[in-house]
């Protein structure tokens, strides 16, 4: 890959853990250039999947070398040129050396949420994508292993992709403890600004600046009645009216607050927060040992 198209930034996870809204307030900063396509995974292989799997995977997950400089085409004269992949951190067995082989100057960040919110939230996305086929996020849970036997995709197994301390392992052995930055979603999520600053200096550039943070993207909501749902989104006989009487702008407003009046967002369960904090707690207290923090709020 030529040297002037290769990353030197990679965004490694965690899924879930606000980094499509990271992604779009990152883009901003005049010194830095990110992949056109957020999540190219490049570097996280072509894992068989038998499960259930993104319908545009094939348009988002881009396995060609050509295609995957194209992407850095344009980044000549940025300091900062990177690429935002989850999977990097989920799939860090193959992802960690692949990225160290042909990026090992590359500077690595991963933002880290309490596993049982990270996993409830991507079981909460799949729910509304249609992907997840259990209704229960604890029979998900309970379905992991065979999910895991069946190589299903990655981001379906939520327990296992919230175990951050194997996940990160796989970097920390092949990368200088000073290219790797590891941040807290409660930060990024309650105190943007500051966050943001100190990304900024880990990647030496203009700490100063301040992008627009005020828009968070893929929150976590179900539809109330799916029909409702389809109803609101689709061209219809019933809304063909209003496309003669009202305004492209007005029409898309309202269509926004009738899907917002037929969304909720679900809550997790004393339960199902149980569960998950079960699976994850030897991972959890080796991480605070891997890292030196303290994350003993995530095992309450």
């Amino acid at each position: 890959m030529n040297d002037q198209r290769r990353p030197n930034f990679f965004l490694i996870g965690a899924a879930k853990a606000g980094t499509t809204s990271l992604y779009y307030a990152l883009r901003q900063h005049p010194q830095v250039f990110l992949s056109p396509i957020k999540e190219p995974s490049y570097f996280s292989g072509q894992p068989i999947i038998n499960g259930p799997t993104y319908l545009n995977r094939d348009q988002t997950h881009v396995k060609d070398r050509v295609r995957y400089a194209a992407l850095f085409a344009e980044s000549d004269g940025y300091p900062v040129v990177g690429d935002f992949s989850t999977s990097y951190l989920a799939l860090s067995d193959v992802a960690a050396p692949a990225i160290a082989a042909e990026c090992p100057d590359a500077r690595l960040a991963a933002v880290l949420r309490d596993p049982a919110e990270r996993a409830f939230s991507h079981f909460v996305m799949h729910r509304q994508l249609l992907m997840e086929p259990e209704k229960r996020f604890e029979a998900a849970l309970d379905d992991e292993p065979r999910r895991i036997a069946n190589s299903w995709e990655w981001a379906l197994c939520y327990s296992a992709t919230s175990q951050y301390a194997r996940q990160l392992t796989p970097y920390l052995e092949r990368f200088p403890r000073r290219q790797i930055g590891i941040y807290d979603y409660e930060d990024w999520k309650n105190n943007p600004e500051t966050f943001l600053r100190t990304l900024f200096e880990f990647l030496e550039i203009d700490p100063d600046f301040q992008p627009d943070t005020r828009r968070r993207y893929q929150l976590g909501v179900l539809p109330r009645w799916r029909a409702a749902e389809q109803f609101i989104k689709v061209a219809n006989p019933f809304t063909f009216p209003l496309r003669r009487i009202l305004a492209a702008r007005t029409r898309d407003a309202l269509r926004q607050r009738a899907l917002r009046w037929n969304s909720y967002k679900p809550e997790m369960s004393p339960a199902e927060r149980a569960h998950m904090i079960a699976l994850c707690r030897d991972d959890i207290l080796e991480l605070q040992e891997l890292l030196g923090r303290d994350y003993s709020t995530w095992l309450e």
